[in-house]
């Protein structure tokens, strides 16, 4: 089971509409890469305190 022993759960959503509207739409791929770089550090800091980490992750794009 490879969320058996998790301590706590994430999820990051973007604002995209008003992100994308002010910054265009090469800002698209760059709100993942800011979302995938906060959840490595966590990943990193989880491991350098102790605890277990494991990402599950998922993506969804109603476009």
């Amino acid at each position: 089971d490879i969320a058996g022993d998790g301590c706590f759960s994430l999820g990051m959503v973007a604002h995209f509409q008003p992100t994308l509207r002010d910054k265009h739409i090469w800002m698209y791929p760059r709100l993942f890469w800011e979302s995938g770089i906060l959840g490595q550090v966590l990943y990193l800091e989880a491991h350098a305190v102790g605890i277990s980490a494991t990402g599950i992750g998922c993506y969804f794009d109603d476009a």
